[in-house]
């Protein structure tokens, strides 16, 4: 379901929350220090720390102040994209809110929040505003499959498809779902599968088959042990008493009584 990515996306808007509402931040924005700032606060190390890919500081007029990326795969395509998130905030955010959501690339879906920044008691201006982004490339996705056991794709959404689409797939192997998930600019931008192996199913076929199997070989047992039994009781003896009609019939002097004995 959506609330898998919208989990995902409340961690990363958690962490820009609580460093947009920092004096240090509010500093170097209002004193032209930002670069200064990200020697200290932005290293690899503290980004990876924050699992984050980019940290965008921005104008309040949505101009680009420090761009601040790790993985260098995604690099130019997130500037460039970054650049159009930047330019949108003066529209979508308004002073106090948090604004967060899904941008769907070519290279891959990216989860994003952003914050005003503010002084730590939230006093001041809004001199900028603090921009924490997530790739969800092939490892993280694989991550999130072995924790929720679910695997998770994040897909551009057709031409013409509505927020209320969702589809169900069901095959031998998984059951996928899919649903419309509205994107960081609040529009229908991104089409989530989820898709969940049947291994239940298959243990119930495998069990079914062994099942089938099991009770082929008891019937095949009884069947033969009933065999041997109805020749041991049955026919044996009239085979005997066949013979024995023979003989008289070929006029051969036998005593009845020393031919068939039993009950």
């Amino acid at each position: 379901t959506a609330e898998i990515i919208d989990r995902e996306n409340s961690f990363i808007a958690a962490m820009v929350r609580d460093w947009a509402a920092w004096d240090e931040l509010y500093d170097a924005v209002t004193e032209n220090k930002t670069h200064n700032f990200a020697e200290r606060n932005l290293t690899k190390n503290k980004i990876d720390n924050l699992k984050i890919d980019l940290a965008v500081i921005c104008d309040p007029a949505g101009k680009i102040l420090l761009f601040k990326g790790v993985d260098e795969h995604f690099g130019s395509e997130l500037l460039r994209h970054t650049e159009k998130i930047a330019a949108s905030l003066p529209q979508i955010l308004q002073p106090e809110n948090l604004r967060r959501g899904i941008v769907i690339l070519d290279d891959g879906p990216v989860l994003v929040a952003a914050q005003r920044i503010s002084k730590t008691d939230f006093s001041g201006s809004r001199p900028g505003t603090l921009v924490f982004a997530r790739v969800l490339d092939a490892e993280y996705l694989e991550g999130m499959k072995k924790r929720d056991k679910v695997g998770i794709k994040v897909l551009a959404a057709p031409q013409g498809i509505t927020e209320n689409y969702w589809r169900t797939v069901i095959d031998e192997e998984q059951i996928r779902g899919y649903r419309v998930i509205r994107d960081f600019y609040g529009e229908s931008g991104g089409l989530l599968e989820v898709s969940l192996e049947r291994k239940i199913f298959r243990q119930g076929e495998q069990m079914m088959r062994e099942y089938a199997l099991l009770t082929l070989i008891i019937g095949v047992f009884v069947s033969g042990g009933t065999l041997l039994l109805l020749r041991k009781l049955v026919l044996r003896r009239l085979e005997r008493l066949d013979n024995f009609m023979n003989r008289i019939v070929s006029g051969e002097n036998v005593e009845l009584a020393d031919e068939i004995s039993g009950n």
